[in-house]
Order: structure tokens, then C-alpha cells, then sequence
């Protein structure tokens, strides 16, 4: 019925926004025509007048706008939500009444305020009845009489009045929920034909019509185009907060774009046109919570498969659109409403658990963060549901099919030409299998295992329980360290992955530690736990090597095997107090493993089958047993005299394997760490890790060299402590050699040996028995590290052979060379000064450049026998002299660092007319050539260009005259170039030839080549003559230069 609203959805506008504009008539109005140009105080009057009426007008405007776009203020009042017209056609709106105001004085907008005005009653508005059109013209949108009225305003009377004219630009789209980001196509209660759907994905371009959000909640019959750059991927379209849906069907059709091209040629892209066949993907829900809420989900695909950029959604009810709760998922365990992830997420979290291999909690807090934080997130969609969600898809992941064996073998050939490798072969049949070492583990087992002096145990022993496969270690002692608790620390040794704990799984270890290694077949003792297999398959490869057994594990056996008899522990110990001795007070009661020879074991054996026999009913069998198994055993590799010759002193101590155990447990400990407490590995992951606690230990030995980390050199072995600060200021190369003089440092066989040190003559001696200490010399300049580093370097060149020697051609003893103990090739150069009692260093020793005091001029000056005087006089000219970090940091740096180099630029333009000489006349197969250039050089013709400036005969500087054509010729030489040094002025000669430009005259010629002539000494190459001119031609005629 007329002047009654119509039937509206919540949220939607009471007048629909199809809005093009408004008019308000006035009852007269006032125009101030600006054709004659008005007096001066005229035109300010006028200018005052304009102002108010502007200032008047904008709060007119504001107040109109607020009327139309506030539902408290609107008679056609049904909802809080309503609202006359949408937020963005307000604004353009209000910019259009603003704009036609600021103009009125040029177009017909006419306005008169008057401000005594009684009338307070607006035009009245009458809404149109239309279903979705949208008015295509301001004419379509009219506001007639209403039953219901705005209220009044002050704007209105009779005198004055605000008329508008409406632009004519089309409306914007209706916006789901009034945002902006999710403008509706279409909506319909029916669902939507595939074709229709398919030309909207192909034609719509316009961005204000793409959504780029996706709704939480549906309650209306809407339809959406979304394009997957903004959504990141088709299928988030299905996350919208509708909880769970079931799928009714899936339709697959070809559409051929032929048949709908002349609909769509105008707007469809150019790619797409030569596409004949696009595939539509129909996908049709059902929701689960409300069976009567459809979906319609529809996609394009090209034929290689790639998705097309747009997906249409549409949403319709069987019945009046309606709001519900969605229930909980039917496996949901909480009263929880249903909310599917984004793939987008889903991707995200298959990345950082994959390859990034981070743990539950660091994902979900890592993808919050990426979305600003949990306020600026989205929804619950684009965030993980709980750490349980991540967990599920790390098992996945774990569950896919892994090849380690192809893993591992890419690992081994990516590392084959490396320097620092560590897989070295992988072998895939008759039994998987990989051998690893590093460099570093087999030149110190190579150093500490093979030494006749001074040699370390190689302990061999199988862990377990890491993976499906079985790992065995190979372990030995680094002699030249001790750990805090003074034992020498258990390194790890080249290790094999196997399958079998057979004969041929331990050779493969044994064998390849022998190929990479050859000197390990003067390997002196390796240790085992009794595996027979293990201990035959060194055997055979290291044939002069010693075996000796575990101590502990042989105990434990025998222990295991009274027990299995049910001997009692009282006769047990008995029997294994026999065997492996005990202690009784301050006297060891020898066992059968303490007998010296096999003469004196078999002897002591047979005196105690009879008491072993009666001892216990089960003694007859346990003898038995021992006899098989243990006896050749004990006799062969646990006697004193084997223990004896291991190293392990006199009387020997047992040997047992706890450095492999504890090597076996630290492993574990630090695989639990990377594995968050679980050791069911792959062989690939197991690689990766064990590289890891490999190179630690390595770092760990790196450390010592300076006096960090858990291990500290021995004291026979401190000569190679370098001082923290030095070490920091080598170079890589450098320190990668401090630890190579370690490795290659020979070792000492006793501590007399040690505290020998190394072979100096008697001179050298008395020189060190009297070698000042930095507390003698009272120098508080410098740091007291710093000091004692220096004196300690000075020290170890006065102490080296020929480690300073006098310069050749000096007899006034004023020069030296110093050696240069990190590059012997280069050694330092040392003056003695005027005075006698001073000396300076070369600029390249950075302590001298800091503190004018180094290692080489204390060691020179004790060679001179004037340490003392050098002392003091240091003192009394240095002693306010601070050290410089400007000086330390840029020694070795270039002494034209920040300058640019002097050459000849590449500049473009005729200017650039050089010349490229033929390879020929440098190296000429011509016999005539030849001749020219064995008896001098040749001259060549050539342009003047770039950064030349000055002729090489005659000094004189290249004038701008000769820079330009025809003049622009000159003669180009080789030559080896004289010149001055910078520093000294010294004369000096380049060390190969160079170019030398010369005035295109004979005098300037013979100044360096006498017998110069121009007919004869120079050559016009071919590249040069076609670019002559007619003027350059006639300047080379009168220099009798002939142009072939």
C-alpha cells in the first residue's frame, strides 16, 4: 500500500540503495551573477557574503546527510540496522553536494539562507517499489508525497531554499553484512545454471563486484564471484563459518567457449579466447545443521588443469531465509560449533612441520603471528583449531613413504667431491649399509691409535634401539686433551648403519676404515664386548692389532650364566672372584685374568676344576661352559701381560667399555633432544643428527686451542695454546691451519719427553733461561693479556731456528727479517733506527701499527743483546700511548680503499673511436712483422679518446683542439712505461708493457725511439681506416702515413 514500508531482511535499507540523488526545492532563491566585474568594495563585500553562505551550507550538508544515513533520525524506522542510504554512497554524496556548492556561483545550484525562518518541513520522499533494479538514470529515482514525512528542518521557508542536482553515475552494489570487501552478485532463491555462473567467471573484471572476504554467517539467498588471489585458494571458499555440510554431487562439464562468445567476445581476455575448451566444476552441499540452506560451488579448470582465477558461491534456502547455530561436528567431543580450516592454513602447517620441522606450539603461535596477532585474525578458519589439528598432520607427514635409501645416497653423492664429507658409501644389496666418517676423526684415529709410544685403545661396540637398523661405533681417546676431571675425553670414530649383526655387516666397517685410511693397519689394540662376529671381522683386516675384551661384559655373562643354573650368590661370587680376582684390604688376590702367559693360565685352571666340580651340583655344567666359550677368551685377549702392553700400566687395570657406553648414552640424549624424546628414526634423519654431535665434538677440540670449552690441552702439549685475542683476528684459512698444526703435532711418549721440549742449540738455551717476563719490563701501556701474548710469540721465534735473520747487503746490522710463523714465504721486516735502541716493524704486523711494540722488535732486539735499552726507551718515548682499534682494523686493508681507480673510462659517442688491435701484431706469423717487432715496437694509428691526457714524448697535455676532428689522430705504442714512485720519487719501470699515446708527430716519436719514421713504424689497422674522414686523410698524407 502506498506510503507503507515494504517487506525488508534485516540489515538491508528501508529505501533501497539505488540512490542517485536528491532535490530540494526552494521557495525562491538568490543568484549572484559573476559576468560584470564589480567594484572593490563591492567584491569584498561579495567575498565576506560567499564565506558565510559557505560556512552555513557545509552544516547543512552535514545535517542532511545525518538524516538520511541515521536510522534514529528516519521515520521509515524498522531496525537499528537500517539505513536510508549505504555508507559509500553517502560519501559520494556528501562530495557531491560539496563540490556543487563550492561551484553555485557558475552552475544552477542556488542557495539562499535565511536564517528567521518558521516553516520547518521538508519535500517528503516516496520510496519506489522495485524488487533488485537499480535505476539507470537520476529521472528513475523520485520522491513523491508520503503518508510519512521527514522531519522538519530549519533549511526550509519561504524565502529561502538548497537545490541539488544528483550526479548521473551508476549506483555501487549492495554489500553483504555492509562490508565492503564482500559486494553480492546476484540474489536469487533458485539455483543458478551452470552457464550463467560460467559467463560471470569470464566476465567479471571489475573489482568492486569481486569479493575479496568470506562471510561467518549466511542467512540470506546471496551468491558471490570470488577471485583466488585474494582468498589464496578455491577451496577456502568452503570456510564459512556454516559448520558442516555434505556433499550431494559433483558435475563435471566441458564448456566450449565458441558456443557463448558472442555473449561474452567484448569482454572476455585475449588468453582466454584461444582456449577452446574450459571444464566447469559443479559442487552442490547440503548444510548439516539446516537441511533447507543450500551451496553451489562452481570453478573453472583449463585442460593442463590449472584452476581458473574466479569461483562463484551461492547460497539459497528452500524456505525464508533464516539465522541458526551450527551444532558440533559429528566426531566433535565438545559443544563446540564446527568450523573448517582454510587450505590456506592447512598448507602453512604442512610447511613448518615439514620442512622447517618445528614442534605443535611453535606452529600455532608462528601462523597467529602471521596474521597479526589473535585480535587481527579473520576467523577461527585462518588460524589452526587446537595443537591437536597440527599433531594429526605431523603423523601424516611421518606416515608417507620415505626412500631412505635413495635419501641417503643422494646425501653421499652431493658430499663425494666435498672437503669436509661425511657419508662416505651407501650400499644398497645384499644388506643396506652406510659408512661415515669425517677427516678430522680418521687423521686422529689415524694419530692416537697407530703411535708404537703413546697410543689409544679403538673400542668397537653396537648400539641399539635408535631405529630399524643397528649402528656400530667405533670410539678412542684424545691423548692430547683432559676434561675437567682429568681423563682424556672419548671421541667418536668412523660409524656403520647395518642390518645384521653378522660377519659381513662388521667387515664392511672394518674393510672401508682400512680404504680411506691405510695407516690404520698399524693399528696397535681395538677393544670389543665379545661379539665373536665383531671381533673376527677386525681380526682380519687389522692382522698386527691386539684384541682385548671388556672386563664388564665378560663378568656379566658368566654372572647371567650361574644365575640361569641357579647357582646361589654365595657359591657365584666365589667362582667369579676366582676368575676376575678380587680386592682384600689394601692386597689384590689375583684371578685367572691376572695370570701373565697362557702357560700360567692353563696351569691355575687345572687346579681348580675339582674345587669348581664339588662346589655346587650345577659346577660340572659351568665348568663346561667355560671351557667351550670363555676359557681360549680370557687366555687370548684379558690377560696382564695384553692389559699391560695397551697402555693400561702395570699391574694392569682392567679394561672395560664404559667410553662407548657413555658415548652410546650421550647420543641417545641428544637424539631424544632433537627428536622431542622419541628415537624411532629413519636412517636419513639419524645421518643428519649424528653429523651434527660429530661436528660438535670437533668444536669442542677447536676450543681448547684457546682455552674455551670442556676440554684443555695437556701440559706437554700447551705450546700450541694460541691467545683468545689472536685467534679472533686470523682469517679462516688461518685458523683452519692452528688446527691443522694440531693434528699434525707428533706426540710425546713420556712426560721427561714433554718437559724436554723441543731440540735447541746452547745459545738458544741461554737465551731462554734468561728471557725477561713481561712483569720485569713494567709497561702499563699496553693490556697485560695483550703484553703476555706478545712476549709468549716473542718467545717462540727467539727459540725457532733461523727465525731472524739479517738482511742480505746489510753490515750495519740495522735490518732483519722476521719470521712469519702463520706464513713463512712472507716474513716481517724489522729496522733498527738511527738511535740503535729503537726498532719499527712493517705496517702490516698489527700490533706494532697499535701499540708501536710487538713479538718481532722484542725478539730482534734480544738477538741484538739491547732488550734492556729497547725497554727504555720504548718506555720514555711511548709511555702516554694508547692502543689504537682504528690502526688494529685496518691493517692489511688497501691503502686506496675509497678512492677510485685511475683507468681509461668506456665513454660513449664518436669520442669512443678506439682502436682493438689484431692479435697478429703482437704475436705476427707475417716474417716482415715479425722483424718490426723483434728489432722495436710498433706505432698505431688510433683516436684520441677517454682519460688520456698527456703525450708520452714530449709531456706536453692533450689540448681540447686536438680532441676534435680532424685533429683527433694519435699514435698508440706498447711500452714499458717509466715513472716515479709515489712514495719515494724513485724512478721506476712497469713490469709489463703498457699503452703510451704520442702527438701525431715525429719529433714526439724519436724522443723515446730515435730511428722513429712515420712511413715505417706505424700501422693503420683496418677498423680505424673506415673510419676516417676526408680531413683525417689529408692530415696522414702530410705525415707520409700511407692508407691502403
Amino acid at each position: 500500500m502506498e506510503g507503507e514500508c515494504e517487506d525488508f531482511n534485516p540489515g538491508e535499507s528501508v529505501i533501497k540503495p539505488k540512490w542517485t540523488g536528491f532535490t530540494y526545492s526552494a521557495l525562491g532563491s538568490t543568484c549572484i551573477s559573476p559576468e560584470k566585474k564589480l567594484p572593490v568594495l563591492k567584491r569584498k563585500k561579495r567575498t565576506l557574503l560567499k564565506r558565510k553562505m559557505q560556512k552555513t551550507v557545509n552544516d547543512d550538508i552535514d545535517e542532511i546527510i545525518e538524516i538520511l544515513s541515521s536510522p534514529e533520525k528516519s521515520p521509515f524506522k524498522k531496525d537499528a540496522a537500517d539505513s536510508l542510504v549505504s555508507p559509500l554512497v553517502l560519501k559520494k554524496a556528501r562530495r557531491q553536494l560539496y563540490d556543487n556548492t563550492e561551484c553555485s556561483l557558475q552552475k544552477t545550484i542556488a542557495v539562499s539562507l535565511d536564517q528567521d525562518t518558521e516553516s520547518d518541513s521538508l519535500p517528503s520522499i516516496e520510496s519506489q517499489k522495485s524488487d533488485n533494479s537499480r535505476p539507470s538514470s537520476p529521472e528513475e529515482l523520485t520522491f513523491p508525497q508520503s503518508s510519512q514525512s521527514l522531519p522538519s528542518s530549519p533549511l526550509s521557508s519561504s524565502s529561502s531554499s538548497l537545490e541539488v542536482f544528483a550526479s548521473s553515475d551508476e549506483p555501487k552494489n549492495r554489500y553483504y553484512q555492509n562490508d565492503p570487501l564482500m559486494p553480492i552478485y546476484k540474489i536469487s532463491s533458485k539455483s543458478i545454471d551452470t552457464k550463467e555462473a560460467t559467463t560471470a567467471l569470464l566476465t567479471t573484471e571489475d573489482e568492486d563486484v569481486i569479493a575479496k572476504n568470506i562471510p561467518l554467517h549466511i542467512n540470506e539467498n546471496v551468491s558471490f564471484v570470488y577471485s583466488i588471489k585474494f582468498i589464496g585458494h578455491w577451496k577456502n571458499v568452503l570456510c564459512d563459518g556454516m559448520g558442516s555440510w555434505k556433499q550431494t554431487g559433483k558435475h563435471k562439464n566441458t564448456i566450449n567457449v565458441q558456443d557463448i562468445k558472442q555473449d561474452i567476445t567484448s569482454k572476455l581476455k585475449d588468453d582466454l579466447i584461444s582456449c577452446d575448451n574450459l571444464k566447469s566444476i559443479r559442487h552442490k552441499f547440503v548444510n548439516g545443521t539446516s537441511p533447507d540452506l543450500h551451496r553451489v560451488v562452481i570453478h573453472l579448470e583449463q585442460a593442463d588443469g590449472t584452476v581458473f582465477d574466479k569461483v562463484f558461491v551461492q547460497y539459497y534456502f528452500d524456505k525464508e531465509p533464516h539465522f541458526f547455530q551450527p551444532i558440533p561436528h559429528g566426531n566433535s567431543k565438545k559443544c563446540e560449533s564446527y568450523k573448517r580450516t582454510t587450505e590456506t592454513t592447512k598448507t602453512n602447517i604442512k610447511g613448518l612441520i615439514n620442512l622447517q620441522k618445528k614442534k605443535p606450539k611453535a606452529v600455532f603461535h608462528e601462523i597467529v603471528e602471521e596474521q597479526g596477532g589473535i585480535e587481527k585474525a579473520i576467523g577461527g578458519a585462518f588460524i589452526p583449531r587446537d595443537r591437536q589439528q597440527i599433531k594429526n598432520f605431523a603423523k601424516k607427514s611421518d606416515k608417507k613413504n620415505r626412500d631412505s635409501i635413495e635419501e641417503l645416497m643422494d646425501m653421499a653423492k652431493s658430499q663425494e667431491n666435498l672437503k669436509e664429507k661425511f657419508v662416505r658409501e651407501v650400499r644398497c644389496a645384499p644388506e643396506f649399509t652406510v659408512f661415515m666418517a669425517s677427516e678430522r676423526q680418521v687423521k686422529e684415529m689415524q694419530k692416537y691409535c697407530t703411535n708404537a709410544k703413546n697410543f689409544s685403545i679403538m673400542g668397537v661396540d653396537t648400539t641399539f634401539n635408535i631405529g630399524a637398523f643397528y649402528v656400530t661405533f667405533t670410539t678412542y681417546r684424545n691423548i692430547m686433551l683432559t676434561t675437567k676431571q682429568g681423563t682424556e675425553p672419548v671421541m667418536i670414530g668412523p660409524i656403520l648403519i647395518h642390518q645384521r649383526k653378522n660377519f659381513d655387516s662388521y667387515f664392511k666397517l672394518s674393510s672401508s676404515i682400512l680404504q680411506i685410511c691405510p695407516e690404520m693397519k698399524s693399528l696397535k689394540v681395538f677393544g670389543t664386548d665379545g661379539d665373536k662376529n665383531l671381533s673376527d671381522a677386525f681380526e682380519v683386516c687389522f692382522t698386527s692389532a691386539k684384541h682385548i675384551l671388556c672386563d664388564i661384559h665378560m663378568q656379566d655373562n658368566i654372572e647371567r650364566k650361574l644365575k640361569e643354573l641357579g647357582v646361589p650368590k654365595k657359591e657365584a661370587n666365589a667362582y667369579i672372584n676366582e676368575i676376575f680376582g678380587k680386592i682384600a684390604g689394601d692386597l689384590k688376590i689375583k684371578g685367572l685374568v691376572d695370570t701373565m702367559n697362557p702357560e700360567e693360565f692353563d696351569h691355575k685352571l687345572e687346579s681348580l676344576k675339582e674345587e669348581w666340580t664339588s662346589r655346587h651340583p650345577k659346577g660340572p655344567t659351568f665348568l663346561e661352559y667355560f671351557m667351550e666359550y670363555k676359557a681360549d677368551l680370557i687366555k687370548n685377549c684379558m690377560n696382564a701381560d695384553l692389559r699391560s702392553l695397551a697402555g693400561l700400566g702395570y699391574p694392569p687395570k682392567p679394561y672395560n667399555q664404559n667410553a662407548n657406553e657413555c658415548m652410546n648414552s650421550t647420543i641417545k640424549g641428544d637424539l631424544r633432544k632433537d627428536t622431542q624424546g622419541k628415537l624411532k628414526m629413519s636412517e636419513k634423519d639419524f645421518v643428519i643428527s649424528l653429523e651434527k654431535i660429530v661436528k660438535r665434538q670437533e668444536t669442542e677440540v677447536k676450543l681448547a686451542l684457546i682455552g674455551k670449552g670442556e676440554y684443555r690441552l695437556k701440559d706437554e702439549y700447551k705450546h700450541l695454546t694460541l691467545s683468545e685475542d689472536l685467534y679472533w683476528r686470523k682469517s679462516v684459512s688461518q685458523r683452519e691451519a692452528v688446527f691443522g698444526k694440531m693434528l699434525k703435532e707428533p706426540l710425546m711418549s713420556t712426560m721427561e719427553e714433554a718437559m724436554a721440549g723441543p731440540n735447541i742449540n746452547s745459545t738458544q738455551l741461554d737465551i731462554l733461561d734468561s728471557f725477561p717476563s713481561t712483569t720485569s719490563t713494567d709497561i702499563n701501556s699496553i693490556p697485560s693479556e695483550i703484553l703476555q701474548s706478545i712476549f709468549h710469540d716473542a718467545k717462540n721465534i727467539s727459540q725457532t731456528a733461523n727465525g731472524i735473520v739479517q738482511m742480505p747487503g746489510c753490515d750495519d746490522s740495522s735490518s732483519f727479517f722476521v719470521i712469519n710463523r702463520v706464513q713463512k714465504s712472507d716474513p716481517f721486516k724489522v729496522y733498527r733506527s738511527k738511535c740503535a735502541s729503537l726498532f719499527t716493524c712493517e705496517t702490516k704486523c698489527h700490533r706494532y701499527n697499535s701499540y708501536k711494540l710487538c713479538e718481532h722488535t722484542i725478539a730482534t732486539s734480544i738477538y741484538c743483546d739491547i732488550f734492556s735499552d729497547y725497554i727504555q726507551k720504548y718506555k720514555a718515548k711511548f709511555s702516554k700511548l694508547k692502543g689504537n682499534l682504528t690502526a688494529i682494523s685496518l691493517t692489511g686493508m688497501p691503502r686506496n680503499r675509497g678512492q677510485k681507480q685511475r683507468g681509461t673510462s668506456v665513454r660513449k659517442g664518436k669520442n669512443n673511436k678506439t682502436c682493438t688491435e689484431v692479435i697478429d701484431y703482437l704475436n705476427p706469423e707475417n716474417p716482415e712483422k715479425r722483424n718490426m717487432l723483434d728489432l722495436e715496437q710498433p706505432f698505431h694509428l688510433t683516436f684520441l679518446a677517454g682519460l688520456v691526457k698527456k703525450c708520452y714524448g714530449c709531456g706536453q697535455l692533450f689540448t681540447d683542439k686536438l680532441r676534435k676532428p680532424p685533429n683527433d689522430l694519435v699514435l698508440k705504442r706498447y711500452d714499458y712505461r717509466k715513472y716515479l714512485s709515489p712514495n719515494s720519487k724513485t724512478p721506476r719501470v712497469s713490469t709489463s708493457l703498457q699503452n703510451t699515446y704520442y702527438h701525431l708527430n715525429a719529433d714526439c716519436c724519436r724522443r723515446q725511439c730515435p730511428l722513429f719514421e712515420m712511413s715505417r713504424h706505424v700501422i693503420v689497422h683496418s677498423e680505424i681506416s673506415a673510419q676516417l674522414s676526408s680531413g683525417h686523410r689529408d692530415n696522414l698524407r702530410k705525415c707520409n702515413i700511407t692508407i691502403n
